[in-house]
């Protein structure tokens, strides 16, 4: 804008004359600056909630993993493989740090998991202990891909777990039905434990928990006794006879 030496109206840049009072505009003079207050520094508070979110800041930088540089190729699905026992992976992602952190937290839940084998609580830790598995997996396999330069997204990651999770189904059905089982579905046909199980009950049955220990007195097993042989002496001739006692439970 180009102010009027005369009267002081204000024009537009492309104006000569001053459209108030017709005089020449040979120059725009310089208005005076108005000087900016100062700014008032503002006291820093070190309030409990400050407090405590610098200190979670914190804790989270100090889990925060950065990428190793330097670092040759690095093969996916062998990160992915080897993080199923957790703190593999990451060793062979060549992060060190992260890999202590994973064995200690995949230790911790493994000790629960022992100690809570017959207990209700069990159920949850086994989740826990699976989606920990889970996560550990998924962890090598990205940051084995971020190494190598390429971009992941959770897409990939959802269609991750769907593969691992059919593989691990097709692993567990085959051990099932072929080498050991793992549960057993019972109908009970007899009234043998009433009222604790009656005729007609239908019975999930757990073959993990005395793997890891013996069973106790009073509780309620399962047997499967194994077949046996009979010899009755007859003389020149001897009956032999081949014993398969039904499968059945019974109170220690």
């Amino acid at each position: 804008m180009k102010a009027c030496k005369q009267c002081g109206f204000y024009n537009t840049d492309s104006q000569e004359r001053c459209i108030k009072c017709g005089a020449t505009l040979d120059h725009q003079p310089e208005l005076p600056l108005r000087e900016l207050p100062a700014k008032r520094r503002r006291r820093t508070l070190t309030t409990p909630i400050f407090l405590f979110r610098t200190k979670f800041h914190k804790i989270i930088n100090y889990f925060h993993f950065e990428l190793p540089r330097d670092v040759e190729w690095r093969y996916p699905w062998v990160a992915g493989w080897l993080a199923l026992i957790p703190g593999l992976g990451q060793v062979y992602n060549h992060q060190l740090r992260k890999a202590i952190w994973f064995f200690i937290g995949w230790l911790l839940l493994i000790a629960i998991f022992i100690y809570t084998i017959t207990e209700w609580i069990n159920i949850p830790i086994s989740l826990a202990l699976l989606a920990y598995m889970l996560w550990s997996f998924n962890d090598g396999v990205v940051t084995a891909t971020r190494i190598n330069g390429q971009q992941w997204t959770l897409r990939y990651s959802l269609a991750l777990f769907s593969y691992l999770l059919f593989a691990l189904g097709v692993l567990l059905l085959l051990a099932q039905f072929f080498f050991t089982p793992f549960f057993v579905l019972v109908y009970v046909s007899q009234d043998t434990l009433a009222p604790g199980l009656r005729k007609g009950d239908r019975l999930f049955i757990d073959c993990v928990s005395y793997w890891f220990r013996s069973p106790r007195r009073g509780e309620v097993v399962y047997y499967d006794p194994p077949r046996y042989e009979i010899e009755i002496p007859g003389g020149l001739d001897t009956e032999l006879y081949i014993i398969n006692e039904r499968r059945g439970f019974g109170r220690v």
